[in-house]
């Protein structure tokens, strides 16, 4: 049952390839929602009552079929599948039968179900069927495909000895993720016509329609502006934050993240409406600017004869109003009564929606737990994150998953310009934006100088902590005498929340801009089977990691 409630809760990655729609849309599609909270008041939760399971068939979720499938009130007998790990079969593949009448017999898989593990093949595993039947007439036979299941019902073909073979995912030297063989090694690509979708046979001979689709140079233009003002840098008081509105306005910003905001006074531990005084005191400001404004506001207050901090987020609109109200603990044991949530969304006028997280959720929970949101905000962690893992993995997160993250570290996903203590950054609404990664600064006892010289024809290296080895191979297209970089390995164990993550780095690293230019950087090591981050120790090194 647990298996069943996990798998049958969610459409498949290439279900959602194959349709060309938007996930959301998919999603809006076949779920069936009884009753929700209205959107636009803060003070009720983003709470439902939906349908958690559907009997996936055949039939696309996206279609009439799908939902008169699973009306409410329709009873169907359990479905009990196995996890199958990663998915290895695609469209185009061939595959061996190896059950039924067919048994031994190949053919190519057409259709991909991958809600229930099912591939139907050409021509193979056929019954025939009786539609259309009414009184007065028999109806038609017709001869239809019955789905296999690829655990135990098909095997892929091996290309060089043309029989049944089993399949592991696998990494070539330059990196590039490949299924082989397990018997002959040899590689099996995965076919072209995995691309095909609903609309178009390959992405290359897809010909937009204007009248429909959203063009893409429509797409990748700059959709919005954000910005961010440092008030412990800038050493503003709440009175002058007028000015910074309107210059905000100035430089056309959409939305402005206020961090460290100061306020004094207020009892959080009482108090369920404390954010009317920031609202009321900056609501003609942001009024006449026409912004949105992110507040971040650490507060210090007396509960229960005891001292708790904490962060409160408010979101206040064009017109002045308080849209979402996000509030968190500075540590996850308080014992303050404060409310605290995952995520809180809000949708703007220019057709954009934010998450706002704290910084340790969007690591333990990753992308796809936020429903396809590509931009976020991100508050300060609850626990003092080493250095190693606090800017740096926010900056590599949002460069990995192509989102867009405002945080009180910076703004990463767009290109940056400082304008009178105001950062700015043009992003696009729906992420992939011009990455940037923060430039690291690691301090690890397990390090060695690289080898500039060798680097210049190709230079290899290992270092290792305890049992963590990282192998290093650098190729650069100069050499400078002076420069000095050096290779390190790291394993240790942090706390998160309550959680407890081994931490392994590998690290090419300097102080300063040595000049050097990195043609190639390979990095392997054993890693646990777990999220990797890539991080930039100097800014020419972006676009090679």
């Amino acid at each position: 049952m647990r298996i069943y409630s996990y798998l049958c809760k969610k459409v498949g990655d290439l279900t959602v390839k194959y349709s060309n729609l938007p996930e959301s849309y998919i999603k809006r599609s076949y779920e069936q929602v009884y009753w929700r909270n209205p959107k636009g008041y803060p003070q009720y939760p983003a709470a439902q009552i939906a349908r958690k399971k559907y009997r996936f068939t055949t039939n696309r979720p996206w279609t009439i079929q799908f939902s008169r499938q699973n009306e409410r009130g329709t009873l169907r007998k359990k479905v009990f599948l196995e996890p199958v790990g990663e998915w290895k079969f695609f469209k185009g593949d061939r595959v061996e039968i190896m059950v039924g009448r067919d048994k031994g017999k190949q053919g190519l898989i057409s259709q991909v179900i991958q809600e229930r593990n099912w591939v139907i093949v050409e021509g193979m595993n056929t019954h025939y069927r009786v539609v259309g039947k009414e009184k007065d007439f028999p109806g038609i036979t017709i001869q239809s495909e019955a789905p296999l299941l690829v655990t135990t019902g098909v095997k892929l073909v091996d290309p060089e000895t043309l029989k049944s073979t089993d399949v592991e995912w696998r990494f070539t030297e330059d990196g590039e993720k490949v299924r082989v063989s397990t018997v002959t090694g040899r590689i099996i690509p995965i076919p072209k016509s995995a691309e095909e979708t609903f609309d178009y046979k390959s992405k290359e001979l897809y010909v937009e329609n204007e009248a429909k689709d959203t063009t893409a140079s429509e797409v990748t233009k700059v959709q919005y502006k954000a910005a961010l003002v440092e008030v412990n840098k800038t050493d503003v008081g709440i009175n002058k934050y007028e000015d910074i509105i309107l210059e905000a306005s100035k430089n056309n910003v959409d939305i402005l993240f206020l961090t460290s905001l100061p306020k004094e006074g207020i009892d959080t531990c009482t108090s369920s409406n404390n954010y009317d005084e920031l609202s009321s005191s900056l609501s003609p400001s942001v009024r006449a600017g026409g912004v949105y404004v992110v507040i971040e506001s650490s507060m210090n207050n007396e509960c229960h004869y005891e001292q708790h901090a904490s962060y409160e987020y408010v979101v206040i609109d064009r017109d002045g109003a308080v849209v979402a109200v996000y509030r968190e603990p500075t540590y996850f044991d308080t014992k303050a009564n404060i409310t605290n949530t995952k995520m809180i969304k809000f949708t703007t006028d220019f057709d954009v929606t934010f998450a706002i997280v704290k910084e340790e959720d969007i690591f333990l929970n990753g992308i796809d737990y936020f429903g396809g949101i590509k931009n976020f905000i991100v508050t300060r962690s609850q626990e003092n994150i080493p250095l190693s893992i606090a800017e740096q993995l926010t900056s590599s997160w949002s460069y990995i998953n192509e989102a867009n993250v405002i945080s009180p570290y910076g703004i990463f996903g767009g290109k940056i310009d400082i304008n009178n203590n105001i950062k700015v950054a043009e992003l696009k609404k729906y992420g992939g934006s011009s990455p940037s990664i923060i430039i690291s600064e690691f301090n690890h006892e397990n390090s060695k100088t690289m080898n500039v010289e060798a680097s210049v024809k190709g230079y290899t290296d290992v270092v290792c902590d305890g049992n963590f080895c990282c192998n290093f191979h650098i190729k650069t297209s100069n050499y400078e005498p002076e420069a000095k970089y050096y290779l390190s390995a790291s394993e240790v164990v942090v706390q998160i929340k309550k959680n407890m993550i081994n931490l392994q780095t590998c690290v090419i690293g300097s102080k300063s801009n040595e000049g050097i230019k990195f043609d190639k950087i390979t990095i392997k090591g054993n890693f646990t089977d777990s999220i990797l981050y890539p991080m930039a120790s100097n800014e020419q090194t972006i676009n090679k990691i």
